[in-house]
């Protein structure tokens, strides 16, 4: 990015630009972009993890893949790409964004029942709650009509606690909202995900292992 066009008005309009244009007379400029540059780091990990699970179920899942690039053709046609604010327009995309969200949380941090000490820090358990059966019956099944009425409009609301609660609900929702959608869009919109084959061209049935961490 050139300072100097930002000084002019000339720059093209990003978080980097927008807030330098705010500052113009600022003695250190690039404390600015360095600041913008580290807040999107935390969710690199995160962005990068929610995809691998996308690409995941998008192979163990090919009907949902189908339904998904299907709606995606009705809006948009075969030529290009929707636009990456449609979430109204494809419900059924929407429903997928949000049962990949469900299915496995990036920051599940289960956690076994403990008696709490007045001042003790407390870490909601999201894998129970994405994995509650009373609100979402088979929750090992990926299923992203758990999202829609009978009728595919949406239904219940995204499964915002995979992101926090309260005050401290993480701001980066916003960030992955709008890198995942697009992501998952433009995937959906150019690519088919298959099985590998063997030798004898016989799918290779994926067996993924999922690791204790801070992310799945």
């Amino acid at each position: 990015m050139s300072q100097p066009k930002v000084a002019a008005g000339k720059a093209s309009h990003f978080v980097a630009s927008d807030e330098l244009s705010k500052f113009r007379d600022t003695e250190n400029p690039d404390e600015i972009v360095e600041d913008i540059a580290y807040a999107g780091q935390p969710g690199e990990e995160t962005t990068a993890a929610t995809l691998t699970i996308f690409v995941l179920v998008m192979t163990l899942y090919p009907e949902v893949q189908a339904r998904a690039q299907a709606e995606i053709d009705d809006v948009a046609g075969p030529d290009r790409l929707p636009d990456f604010d449609g979430h109204a327009s494809m419900p059924y995309v929407e429903a997928v964004y949000r049962e990949t969200l469900r299915w496995k949380p990036i920051a599940p941090i289960p956690q076994r029942k403990l008696i709490c000490v007045a001042g003790a820090l407390i870490i909601p358990n999201v894998w129970a709650m994405s994995q509650n059966t009373d609100r979402y019956p088979s929750p090992s099944s990926f299923d992203p009509s758990r999202f829609l009425d009978g009728d595919g409009n949406l239904v219940g609301g995204e499964p915002s606690y995979v992101f926090g609660f309260g005050r401290r609900i993480r701001p980066g929702r916003h960030f992955a909202n709008a890198s995942l959608w697009p992501a998952m869009i433009c995937v959906l919109g150019r690519f088919r995900i298959e099985k590998v084959k063997d030798v004898a061209v016989d799918d290779i049935e994926p067996n993924p292992e999922w690791t204790v961490g801070l992310t799945t």
